[in-house]
């Protein structure tokens, strides 16, 4: 067994790493990790696990627990993922047992290292959990929705709703357009996707800082394709961020207009996406799911382009039970009544 621990600085080796566990998305590559590290929501590491040509790698954020909610005891920490869907890659072809090899190698590491939890976003079009040896410790959130990009450009338009073509085709008539733009179109990016954030009253965590957006586009990084949809009179009005990665495309980001909404420009920009998804070489465009994982208004508008549907699961693993069910009983002292899904529990507000 062997077991390497990278830094994010050390990019290419975290490629590598990456290359040789095998399918993975855009959240789990060094340059977003870095993103995270910035906007502080932890130290990134990814854990490599390899044996008998196999790797498993779990990209993590560490992150310090405050001694006020430890009781002054410093020097603790515990890990989480970062936004989007990561969780751990690679073992596609392995069976059971180095599966179950590789699992503990890398639960060993964190829990040499004192790590008291990890929380980790799974993602829903990727096999990971048979690459987790305790299935107890995953719980499903939410559905997401998917294209599938593999049948002809006639049978996916088939497979869109009827009303959403409906609308699609009205859009054009009428003279909406919907282009890919480069780096130049980020301040219109960002003036249509701030106000539809603080519209929708969204927390914090979803503004960023604009080097945030500048690497998501840059091509050596993030290299996500901005999709805008503009009127008649070429006023922007849709703007949307897609990115690719081993035949995954995602549906990172996106905001409207309220002035356009009733014309609903966004289902022009997710056909554009899908076709260009599609030309590119996709096998999948995931759209994600309802607010919160809830099968609501907005899982019924995305599930109008295709009939993938899956699972989104939460890895909650407690590394050490005897710590944190020490934290957990200090929490309890100062919140009675926390959320009963929050995780890791003795970081519930």
């Amino acid at each position: 067994m062997q077991l390497d621990v990278l830094a994010p600085t050390d990019a290419s080796a975290w490629s590598e790493a990456l290359a040789a566990a095998g399918a993975h998305d855009i959240y789990h590559e060094a340059w977003y990790h870095q993103l995270a590290a910035a906007n502080g929501e932890g130290r990134p590491e990814l854990v490599v696990a390899a044996l008998d040509g196999h790797t498993l790698a779990l990209p993590v954020l560490f992150r310090t627990l405050d001694p006020a909610l430890t009781g002054g005891v410093a020097g603790l920490e515990d890990a989480t993922s970062v936004y989007g869907y990561p969780g751990p890659v690679g073992a596609t072809d392995a069976d059971a047992e180095t599966i179950a090899a590789l699992d503990h190698a890398v639960r060993g590491y964190l829990r040499g290292r004192g790590t008291v939890s990890l929380f980790s976003r799974l993602h829903p079009l990727l096999d990971q959990l048979r690459l987790l040896r305790d299935p107890t410790q995953v719980i499903a959130a939410g559905a997401t929705v998917s294209i599938d990009l593999r049948p002809t450009e006639a049978e996916q338009w088939t497979n869109v709703r009827s009303g959403h073509r409906n609308g699609i085709n009205r859009l054009r008539r009428a003279g909406f357009t919907c282009e890919r733009r480069g780096i130049e179109a980020l301040d219109v990016f960002l003036e249509i996707y701030e106000a539809t954030m603080r519209r929708l009253d969204a927390h914090s965590y979803y503004l960023f800082p604009r080097h945030h957006y500048e690497a998501l586009l840059d091509p050596a990084r993030g290299a996500m394709e901005l999709f805008v949809v503009v009127d008649p009179e070429g006023t922007p009005c849709a703007v949307g961020l897609f990115s690719l990665r081993c035949g995954i495309a995602q549906y990172h980001l996106s905001g409207a207009t309220l002035e356009h909404r009733r014309h609903a420009p966004t289902i022009l920009m997710l056909d554009e996406a899908r076709r260009w998804a599609a030309a590119s070489g996709a096998m999948r465009l995931h759209l994600g799911g309802g607010v919160g994982g809830a099968q609501d208004s907005l899982f019924d508008f995305k599930g109008g382009f295709g009939d993938g549907r899956h699972v989104f699961h939460l890895w909650n693993w407690i590394a050490r039970p005897e710590v944190y069910g020490e934290l957990d009983a200090m929490r309890r002292a100062r919140t009675p009544e926390p959320s009963a899904t929050f995780f890791p529990s003795y970081r519930a507000p």
